[in-house]
């Protein structure tokens, strides 16, 4: 038997961690933005598509408060209310046009709440619940 060395766990603490279908996504307590896992269709927002085991910080968005992770897309909330995603858009899941988003994009301001569910991003906000994505 061979033994496999890991690496050591991060002294940074996280303050919250949300799953995709194959990747992660955590807020540590110093406010960095971190991704790890499957990364095929751009859903760690840093500009590329290469996967990483380990976590790495992968955005400069600032003041974010809440992350979360769909099947292969990812959505960031900021404390002013501005929700910005990025990965896979092709149900429209981050209401864009484009196919992909390999950088964090605005998608929605004044949300008070969000969340996803496969290929469907739910945002709450004062006048009401608004969907995007697959409707099945």
């Amino acid at each position: 038997m061979k033994t496999v060395q890991r690496a050591k766990p991060s002294q940074k603490k996280i303050l919250e961690i949300s799953g995709g279908d194959h990747h992660m996504l955590g807020i540590t307590y110093d406010g960095n933005v971190k991704a790890w896992g499957n990364n095929f269709c751009g859903q760690h927002g840093n500009g590329h598509k290469v996967c990483c085991d380990s976590p790495i910080d992968i955005i400069k968005i600032k003041n974010v408060v809440k992350v979360k992770g769909g099947t292969t897309h990812s959505l960031f909330l900021d404390n002013d209310g501005n929700l910005y995603g990025c990965g896979e858009n092709g149900y429209g899941q981050l209401s864009h046009k484009e196919k992909e988003l390999l950088t964090p994009t605005l998608v929605a301001t004044n949300v008070l709440d969000f969340g996803t569910a496969g290929l469907i991003t739910f945002v709450i906000k004062e006048d009401g619940v608004y969907s995007c994505g697959t409707n099945y």
